[in-house]
């Protein structure tokens, strides 16, 4: 089974990082040069490097225990395969920064503390309903997901 994140996340990501540089604009005496340069530095340059990093697009769990994750990595799709025996999950509150608390998705390699990938957040297009989707397909085929 297929499971992929939220498609609009990058236009909500998009449209917030420009709101937000309005915002800014707001009752501010702004020559045209003033202008074009923070909206660059703040809507277009986040955005266009967030597209360069590797982000988890959709997880494929297999009946035979194996997991493929799909990743954007560059503009390309970039598939890696594990066994699930060779992974573990988690899915807990974490405290970020300033004291925020949130649900996170953590995949790790089992003789690894470093997580591969965390999701979970409005950003990286990864809701509740589909994080927990891709936990009920793992206790499906028996892989317990450590909270």
């Amino acid at each position: 089974m297929i499971i992929k994140r939220n498609t609009n996340y990058l236009l909500y990501r998009i449209v917030l990082t420009h709101i937000l540089t309005l915002i800014l604009f707001l009752g501010q005496k702004l020559n045209f040069g003033t202008i074009l340069l923070i909206w660059f530095v703040t809507a277009v340059l986040p955005n266009f490097v967030l597209s360069f990093g590797k982000n988890l697009k959709a997880v494929e769990i297999q009946n035979d225990k194996n997991i493929c994750l799909i990743f954007n990595k560059y503009f390309k799709e970039v598939k890696e395969f594990y066994d699930c025996n060779s992974l573990k999950f988690t899915y807990q509150t974490e405290t970020g920064t300033r004291g925020a608390k949130s649900m996170e998705f953590r995949i790790y390699k089992k003789d690894s503390e470093r997580s591969m990938i965390s999701i979970g957040g409005f950003f990286d297009g990864w809701t509740d309903d589909k994080i927990s989707e891709i936990i009920e397909e793992l206790n499906k085929i028996e892989i317990k997901v450590i909270e």
